[in-house]
């Protein structure tokens, strides 16, 4: 069959560096999408490598400190019942941390490293969690710039360098508003019970959950008011059910919250009158930010000044020759896609876009979680940074959606020289981390 012989000859011909799919008929832009997503996939790949490598550096800094020493004792004490009772008469933690940990060195040893090895690949796993979030709510642009943002976070990777449950909540609480606002978006069975179950774990991994819990309240009465977001009837009842699910699923720990609220807590901060309640707030809201968006960077350490600096110098010629190349690809595209041309994931089922049902979603619930802490704290101080990490993905999410927004002229390149600033203060934060010393509970 000649016919045959000639294309069978033709494809041979081809060059090899193309595609598989490309050598059968696939259209370049099907072959530049694959091309997109292989390259995506190795960059996730990459910052998931460089977060374990900061994490791994940050836990190898010295031995644990007292609180870590104090959780590896409660984790390891002889037996299930013994630990839930230590918890509920000694602790202010609710136990699946405990459990989870104490799981985890009943198979891998008790030693600091093996303690150490599940909180930091945690903290890793956040990476490719918040793209992927990013990436199906918004765009894959606003997703690698959460992931980058996420890798060299100082907060996260302080926390995920330490054994404790302050990891796992920044996943958990993702994940549990993630699924909030694919629930209000398109519903179903699965969603919601993820939801469900992602919530319920997080307010058994720490009662701080509780205020995260009361920011998805807050943000699904803010979405169910405006009328462009508000969703169907039968979206409202399965939301309605879902909470439900979890009230019953955290009535057998109520007891033992309400009993540790008495007998438990850090102490109040000290506030007499209005100057020093608005220092208290002022105070508030940067360990906030600190803990959820912006590096801290100490001004009177010449060397991390230098490198902050060379960061920023390397960030903004960087950045610049990736919008010039995005610019050239970009020249002659419509600024903004036509619903036909958006994934299902973004689009309501009667066709409308629904960016605004996420962003409501992940700034009113970090927002109204530290408002409702710091509400509280005159009773019990709960703005501890550690705590407030919890929020960090959502807001590091709604601000890469805000920086990733087409833009041009000066506005643009004033978004360049903030996003430079941010890495740069990120990076002078892991300096200083670095040389930073823990405690040694053992000494």
């Amino acid at each position: 069959m000649s016919d045959g012989g000639g294309a069978n000859h033709d494809a041979q011909s081809l060059p090899a560096t193309l595609p598989a799919k490309a050598k059968h008929g696939q259209s370049p832009a099907a072959a530049s999408g694959d091309w997109a997503r292989f390259s995506t996939a190795g960059l996730i790949f990459g910052l998931s490598v460089l977060a374990l490598l900061i994490r791994v550096s940050l836990a190898k800094q010295s031995g644990l400190w007292r609180d870590e020493g104090l959780f590896l004792f409660v984790a390891r004490v002889d037996t299930w019942a013994a630990m839930l009772e230590f918890l509920r008469f000694n602790e202010s933690h609710p136990p699946l941390f405990y459990a989870v940990m104490r799981a985890w060195m009943s198979i891998a040893g008790s030693s600091d490293a093996a303690a150490q090895v599940i909180p930091v690949m945690l903290g890793v796993a956040l990476v490719p969690a918040i793209y992927s979030a990013g990436a199906s709510l918004f765009s894959r642009r606003a997703g690698l710039l959460a992931a980058t943002l996420a890798a060299l976070s100082p907060a996260l990777a302080e926390h995920a360098a330490v054994v404790r449950p302050y990891s796992l909540l920044p996943l958990l609480a993702l994940l549990s508003s993630y699924t909030l606002v694919r629930g209000f978006q398109h519903g179903g069975r699965r969603v919601w019970l993820t939801h469900t179950v992602s919530t319920l774990a997080i307010l058994y991994t720490h009662n701080w959950g509780i205020l995260v819990l009361g920011g998805q309240w807050v943000a699904a009465v803010c979405v169910l008011m405006l009328k462009s977001t508000r969703p169907g009837t039968a979206l409202v009842r399965q939301w309605i059910v879902s909470q439900l699910m979890i009230a019953v699923g955290y009535a057998p720990w109520i007891s033992t919250l309400l009993y540790q609220s008495r007998h438990a807590g850090h102490a109040p901060p000290s506030i007499d009158g209005l100057a020093e309640y608005l220092e208290f707030v002022a105070e508030g809201l940067r360990l906030f930010l600190q803990a959820t968006l912006v590096g801290y960077m100490p001004v009177d350490d010449r060397a991390i000044l230098a490198v902050a600096t060379r960061t920023v110098v390397v960030l903004l010629f960087t950045f610049a020759a990736i919008a010039l190349v995005f610019w050239s690809f970009a020249r002659g595209r419509a600024p903004r896609m036509a619903s036909s041309q958006l994934s299902p994931s973004q689009l309501a089922p009667d066709g409308r876009e629904l960016y605004g049902l996420p962003l409501i979603i992940l700034v009113a619930v970090p927002v109204s979680a530290w408002l409702a802490a710091l509400v509280l704290s005159p009773r019990s101080n709960l703005l501890l940074t550690r705590c407030m990490v919890t929020l960090a993905p959502m807001f590091i999410l709604s601000f890469s959606v805000w920086l990733t927004r087409r833009r041009t002229g000066l506005l643009a390149g004033g978004l360049i020289a903030a996003a430079a600033m941010l890495v740069a203060t990120y990076c002078a934060s892991l300096v200083a981390l670095s040389r930073g010393s823990r405690s040694n509970a053992r000494e």
